[in-house]
């Protein structure tokens, strides 16, 4: 079982929440949004903590210091990077992971020391140039970019590839 923080996002935040509860994880969620904080605690069985999951007072007033992970669901790219930095440097989560709008930042967030940026809009990219490559019959998403066509830079490879599942960083961290 893992402790997981997951930060801002809406329908998102939703269903990870449901499918890392149905996987057995503790789930604490951080939403700066007070509609969908009422709208998450009615879903799932969860603690949900209304507040600016950029601010280092909110996030430890959470009381996530310590948790497995930290996922950053926000709409900025700069809001889920400071997320992921307060979580990693004060707060000893060894695993940050966050969305990103633009697909540019993946590297960038990487080589700043988060542990994963995910990029749909990079997923969706290269799932569009394999289906055209593809010759070999039907192109199928879900297999060749992974759950939610989500990718991540490795660490150290410079390149976007495609995660077997999101879930499947968490699954390494306890490797870790």
């Amino acid at each position: 079982m893992m402790r997981v923080a997951i930060v801002g996002g809406h329908t998102r935040a939703d269903y990870l929440i449901g499918a890392l509860r149905d996987s057995g994880n503790r789930v604490l969620a951080v939403n700066a949004d007070k509609a969908c904080c009422h709208f998450l605690a009615s879903r799932h069985d969860i603690d949900v903590v209304w507040g600016d999951g950029t601010r280092l007072k909110v996030l430890r007033s959470a009381g996530i210091a310590g948790f497995d992970a930290v996922v950053a669901l926000t709409s900025s790219d700069a809001d889920n990077l400071v997320i992921c930095q307060l979580a990693k440097r004060f707060l000893d989560i060894p695993l940050q992971l966050c969305t990103v709008v633009n697909p540019e930042n993946v590297g960038i967030f990487r080589r700043l020391g988060l542990t994963a940026a995910i990029s749909g809009t990079a997923a969706l990219s290269r799932a569009i140039e394999d289906a055209v490559a593809s010759t070999t019959g039907p192109f199928n998403l879900g297999v060749h970019a992974g759950w939610g066509s989500e990718l991540f830079e490795e660490e150290g490879r410079g390149e976007l590839r495609a995660s077997a599942a999101v879930t499947s960083a968490f699954h390494r961290a306890k490797k870790v």
